[in-house]
């Protein structure tokens, strides 16, 4: 098989890996978060102070590493070259109107 093939499909899983533990990390926070909460809850007799706290915080835990993961991957997909996206259209500039499908044909 071609280099340039193997390489892509090892790309593609590594990128499946990465997205199946995001699923993985999400639960764990949460889990973590919630166990933690009902054990100083039975050890401080706070119910369900603590508890409510634990998911929250875990929550919290776990979003923030989704949005650090999803920025991540964002930023490696801009550094490849894809057809139809250049340099300027990630830095925020508006492409050329030229680019867009639906604008009003010029007169």
């Amino acid at each position: 098989m071609p280099e340039h093939l193997v390489s892509k499909k090892r790309r593609e899983h590594n990128r499946a890996q990465r997205l199946v533990l995001v699923g993985i990390e999400f639960v764990v926070a949460i889990t973590v978060g919630t166990l933690a909460g009902h054990w100083l809850d039975r050890v401080w007799s706070t119910a369900p102070w603590l508890l409510l706290t634990g998911i929250l915080l875990g929550t919290i835990a776990a979003f923030k590493r989704l949005f650090e993961i999803a920025y991540r991957e964002e930023k490696s997909l801009g550094e490849r070259n894809f057809p139809g996206f250049s340099s300027d259209h990630q830095r925020g500039k508006a492409p050329p109107s030229s680019t867009f499908p639906l604008d009003p044909p010029e007169v």
